[in-house]
């Protein structure tokens, strides 16, 4: 029992800032109102128990009542429409990030690999950019282009770092290839006028994602952590080398190749809805590991639940911080994990 205490807390803590994220936001819909709308959504207000015999009084009691419906009536739709969807977005993204930055953690055995600083977000984004500024605007080619770009990327990385297989040469590819790729957007940016107004989104934001996105980012989340969970014996093999997993009977390329491919295009499905959101692949598993060890079987799951708090905690102070207006999502993210990700040199270096 005591193994899974951590997990619990983590849920606690995980169900904290989901229901301080629903009920934060510059609508002013908190929490009590939340159970309000739903709770008491079928009482008659007591304004209709008016005397018959007092018509006028009676018909402007009703008016403000109707009134006080359609109030209630529109915030309901801003919960459903807007704010719900939005937090489900951040958790789910969160999640992935989280889970994919595990991944490739241990497939290159370096605790600075993460989906941002091997370029693989900036691929995405690449790509869904791109299809912007061709005209294609639909959910499907815009992800479909993203996942292209992501994989692309993540291609041109193993082909540079091909010669030399250490996982600091892949690690440095990535890091080229990402600045390369961030040049390439603000180029495409800057000559395509249709696309002028995804800037900010390009910064990450979880602003506009409706249902839609949501279930296609919610299936890439079910298929990264079905997977991941199935290879956790293979993964905890293969973070003690290549050699030693293949001696203990891993199909170590295939294996590979597997990861790599599901974890980039549930990457390039984040980054297609969200943009591109840095060092939350990063912090993130080295915050579940120090909780409950390199065994990831239990770490995946605290990925995924801890990726997703940490982005909704950081989803509310964007959207709360200089209310009403909105800082980009990658910000947030930025100011925590750039500290750590020097912190983590630091120390390899030393």
């Amino acid at each position: 029992m005591r193994q899974f205490l951590p997990l619990a807390i983590v849920l606690v803590i995980t169900i904290c800032s989901l229901i301080l994220s629903l009920g934060s936001g510059s609508m002013g819909i908190g929490i009590d109102e939340i159970c309000s709308l739903y709770l008491h959504s079928g009482e008659q207000s007591g304004f209709g128990l008016v005397n018959s015999t007092n018509a006028p009084a009676g018909t402007a009691v009703a008016s403000l009542d109707g009134a006080h419906e359609k109030r209630r009536g529109m915030r309901r739709a801003v919960f459903e429409k807007i704010r719900l969807p939005r937090v489900v977005a951040a958790f789910l993204g969160g999640a992935i990030l989280a889970a994919a930055g595990a991944v490739f953690q241990c497939l290159l055995r370096n605790p600075l690999a993460d989906p941002y600083v091997l370029g693989i977000s900036a691929g995405g984004a690449v790509g869904a950019v791109t299809a912007m500024a061709l005209g294609f605007t639909s959910i499907s080619m815009v992800a479909g282009a993203s996942f292209a770009g992501a994989l692309a990327t993540m291609m041109i990385v193993l082909i540079i770092s091909r010669r030399n297989q250490s996982s600091n040469s892949m690690l440095l590819a990535g890091v080229m290839i990402n600045a390369t790729l961030s040049s390439l957007i603000s180029l495409l940016v800057y000559f395509a006028p249709r696309v002028k107004s995804v800037m900010f989104w390009l910064m990450g934001s979880f602003s506009g994602n409706t249902w839609t996105s949501v279930m296609f980012m919610g299936f890439s989340a079910m298929l990264l952590g079905t997977v991941i969970f199935l290879a956790s014996p293979w993964m905890d093999c293969l973070a003690m080398g290549e050699t030693t997993a293949q001696s203990l009977g891993v199909p170590v390329r295939r294996l590979k190749v597997i990861l790599f491919l599901i974890s980039s295009a549930a990457t390039a499905i984040v980054v297609a809805f969200c943009g591109v959101i840095g060092f939350a692949g990063m912090v993130i598993p080295h915050f579940s590991r120090a909780l409950v060890g390199s065994s990831h079987r239990m770490m995946v799951p605290v990925c995924f639940l801890a990726g997703g708090a940490f982005m909704c905690l950081a989803d509310t102070i964007s959207r709360t911080a200089l209310s009403p207006e909105e800082l980009p999502i990658g910000i947030v993210t930025g100011i925590i994990g750039g500290p750590l990700f020097i912190y983590i040199l630091t120390r390899r270096a030393q």
